[in-house]
C-alpha cells in the first residue's frame, strides 16, 4: 500500500546541541535506510519547518505505524498525517 505521509517535529528549545546533532544524524541514517529498502519512495522537506511530506510504501497501516515509530524523532512528532493513496484512472489511461 502507498501512503502520503506528512511529519512535523517540534524539538524542545533547551535540547543540548550535541544531542540535536546525534538525533539529526540518526534520523538521516534511518531515512536513508528506509529509502534504500523502498519504504520511502519520495520525500520532500517543507520550507521553514522541521517537516516533510513523502510517499511511503509498506504492506499495510500496521507496518507503517511500526516504521514511523522506529524514527529517532518519533517522540517529538506533533504532526503525523497519513492518507492512503489509491490508483487513479488517469494514471493508467492510454496517452
Amino acid at each position: 500500500m502507498r501512503f502520503l505521509v506528512r511529519l512535523e517535529a517540534h524539538l524542545p528549545p533547551d535540547l543540548d546541541g550535541a544531542e540535536l546533532e546525534r538525533l539529526n544524524a540518526a534520523e538521516t541514517a534511518r531515512g536513508v535506510a528506509l529509502r534504500q529498502a523502498g519504504v520511502i519512495e519520495q520525500i520532500w522537506r517543507l520550507e521553514g519547518r522541521r517537516a516533510n511530506v513523502g510517499v511511503w510504501q509498506v504492506v499495510d497501516r500496521a507496518e507503517l505505524d511500526r516504521v514511523l515509530e522506529s524514527l529517532p524523532l518519533w517522540r517529538w512528532l506533533e504532526v503525523v498525517e497519513v492518507t492512503v493513496l489509491l490508483p487513479h484512472p488517469v494514471a493508467t489511461a492510454s496517452v
